[in-house]
């Protein structure tokens, strides 16, 4: 009874795979749109600050205060991407392992 258990399972092993990777891959996909999508806004945001600096809108100090504040966001920002990346390249391995075990089933 429980063999019979584990070669059901292991039959739809590789289709529960095939789901979690094409999950990963969208919820991948989701956060790097939001997180270029936050990187654009602080690089235009800069430029305008810059355009308001030279304008005289905004004091120096003003000014270099809101950058750190930009470029300290936009570095965390790219340690999110490289995060995601590098969980997204780790998940093809994992996967093709688990498929391996299901086959030997």
């Amino acid at each position: 009874m429980k063999l019979v258990f584990l070669k059901k399972s292991s039959e739809k092993l590789p289709n529960n795979l095939k789901n979690i990777y094409e999950s990963e891959g969208q919820f991948y996909q989701e956060q790097k749109n939001r997180l270029r999508k936050e990187q654009d806004q602080i690089h235009d945001r800069i430029s305008k600050m810059y355009d308001d600096r030279y304008d005289g809108k905004i004091d120096e100090a003003f000014f270099q205060k809101k950058l750190k504040e930009y470029k300290d966001r936009e570095f965390t920002i790219l340690q999110e991407m490289e995060s995601h990346a590098k969980g997204r390249r780790k998940f093809p391995c994992h996967s093709e392992y688990g498929l391996k075990f299901g086959s030997a089933l």
